[in-house]
């Protein structure tokens, strides 16, 4: 480590902003891991194991479920738009509030925290 000396604005400018990156990996992740309670190709597997579907039985249900997941998706495409929106709102009035504290120097500084961790 170099010994040089972080001030306390740098400091909450970058516990800002990590917290800030946190909030939006995490909305990401959690919106790439979510999956419904849809049923998957075992659940096919499986219904026609314990009932002796037919093949045209199998290929109805397979019409079934895969619309079923396009809907689904659909919906949650629908839905998680106007919380993506609020949460760009709320990022950028936080943005705000932490540049209000700061000095014009320390702007300066978080500015280019900002453009090399990326926001």
């Amino acid at each position: 480590m170099s010994g040089a000396r972080v001030s306390p604005g740098t400091r909450l400018a970058a516990i800002v902003l990590g917290g800030l990156c946190l909030l939006g990996s995490g909305f990401l992740l959690g919106r790439l891991a979510y999956k419904p309670e849809a049923p998957g190709p075992g659940y096919l597997q499986q219904l026609t194991e314990a009932l002796d579907l037919r093949p045209d039985q199998v290929a109805a249900l397979e019409r079934v479920l895969s619309e079923e997941d396009r809907d689904l998706d659909q919906l949650l495409d629908r839905n998680l738009a106007p919380l993506q929106q609020q949460t760009d709102a709320r990022r950028s009035r936080t943005e705000q509030q932490v540049l209000a504290v700061l000095d014009p120097a320390q702007r300066q500084r978080y500015d280019s925290l900002v453009a090399a961790g990326g926001r």
